[in-house]
Parts: C-alpha cells; structure tokens; sequence
C-alpha cells in the first residue's frame, strides 16, 4: 500500500542518513519490524483507536 504524509524536513533528513549508515533504503528503515511497527505496536493507545478510523 502506498500513502503520502508530510514530515518535517529534518525527519526526512535524519531518516535518509540514518538509512544510508545502516546501508539499508528508507522504506526498509520504516517499515521493517524494529521501525515505526515496533513503534506501534509499543503504544497502548494504538490499540484503542478503531480500525474503522484508518479507512
């Protein structure tokens, strides 16, 4: 699936280097399980907002 959001340029920035250090892509850096996954899945209240609202 495939999605557009806006970050902050900096956020951009730092993911960018961060995945180029790691020699990796920036879609493997975010979506890999220790990227934003492990972030969700770390959130409690993720767990409380309906899926219906990601429709």
């Amino acid at each position: 699936m495939k999605t557009t959001i806006d970050l902050p340029e900096e956020v951009i920035r730092r993911a960018k280097i961060t995945a180029i250090q790691r020699k990796t892509t920036l879609n493997e850096l975010i979506c890999k399980p220790s990227g934003v996954h492990r972030e969700l899945e770390r959130k409690s209240w993720f767990s409380l907002i309906p899926t219906s609202s990601f429709v």
